[in-house]
């Protein structure tokens, strides 16, 4: 798959520069080492999935709000396993995704992910789907999205580079026919006594820790997208 892929790419590159040639092609093999360091299946578990198609509901979003698509994808970290899916400016935006109909099962990966202490502001983006005839399948929703980048390849590239390390590849868009809707989502603030477990709370001998919240009981501020994205300073 990955000589295929590196082929197909080298074609699409005949009219330019060797030295751009040459830094897409070092780019690209990058991105298939990293696939092949995380990922042990060549298609995404149902989780991942819904996972993958979380990050790009706010993605879309951001694109809308008028940001830089090439800053976005800058800032999309969820791939290669930002501490937040996206980080920008001085802050973070943590993506959360769940088909649950009743309440909000999150999973933190981590004692830092939620800790705002380092990073400042911190966000969470509650996005709910459902499973519905009349939803996108993860590829529609890549597809949808690539048209939105307004024809730069180079950041095509990079939107299809920032996918393989997500563990999404071209070969296997078939595999995924499930469609979500798009239900609802949310902007909640991380401050003062939103519930989480970090560092500082927790007893010094706890060294790790992996915990569910329920992101409906919360009780967190909630902003609009422009407005955390104004507090980032990334507008």
């Amino acid at each position: 798959m990955m000589a295929e892929d590196l082929v197909s790419l080298v074609d699409g590159w005949a009219a330019a520069q060797e030295n751009t040639v040459l830094r897409r092609f070092l780019a690209r093999i990058r991105a298939w080492q990293d696939f092949m360091n995380r990922h042990r299946e060549s298609v995404l578990s149902a989780e991942s999935e819904q996972g993958l198609f979380g990050e790009l509901v706010l993605l879309e979003r951001m694109i809308e709000a008028g940001l830089s698509p090439r800053d976005i994808l800058d800032a999309w970290q969820g791939p290669v396993d930002g501490l937040q899916d996206f980080i920008l400016g001085s802050g973070g935006i943590e993506v959360k995704t769940t088909l649950s109909a009743s309440g909000f099962p999150a999973t933190v990966s981590s004692l830092e992910q939620l800790d705002d202490n380092l990073r400042q502001p911190l966000f969470v983006a509650a996005t709910k789907l459902a499973l519905h005839s009349s939803g996108m399948t993860l590829p529609e929703m890549v597809k949808i999205i690539r048209g939105s980048l307004d024809g730069n390849q180079e950041v095509l590239e990079t939107f299809d580079i920032r996918l393989m390390q997500a563990g999404l590849l071209s070969s296997t868009l078939g595999r995924y026919t499930r469609r979500f809707l798009h239900a609802s989502s949310a902007i909640l603030r991380v401050q003062g006594d939103f519930p989480r477990l970090t560092r500082a709370n927790v007893h010094p001998v706890v060294k790790k820790a992996r915990y569910e919240i329920d992101l409906d009981l919360a009780g967190a501020e909630k902003v609009d997208l422009e407005r955390a994205l104004e507090l980032m300073g990334a507008t």
